[in-house]
């Protein structure tokens, strides 16, 4: 259960960086940012909550059900979670490029 709490937060978290990122170079004209580093800390969290989710099959065991359970949500959540947050983080790489 601890698995999935911990891969829920950093897959919000990879959503959130990008997104407070963009909103505050909405309002302060000046911000040069951090952009870089924000959004290899958005993959990076992105990446870590799928690896929590890996760890969490990984403690089923020989419990092949669950498993496959968890399989049929997860080839789901997966690549929303990775498209998302690519999408995300090139609309950054987009609006610094127009600076």
């Amino acid at each position: 259960m601890m698995y999935v709490v911990i891969s829920i937060i950093l897959g919000l978290g990879a959503w959130l960086l990008p997104l407070i990122n963009l909103i505050q170079q909405k309002y302060d004209e000046k911000f040069n940012g951090i952009n870089g580093y924000l959004s290899i800390v958005s993959f990076t969290l992105c990446l870590m909550s799928i690896y929590f989710q890996i760890l969490l099959m990984k403690s089923y065991g020989d419990e092949w059900i669950l498993v496959i359970d968890a399989l049929g949500a997860l080839t789901f959540a997966m690549p929303v979670l990775i498209v998302i947050t690519i999408i995300l983080n090139l609309l950054i790489i987009k609006k610094c490029n127009k600076r």
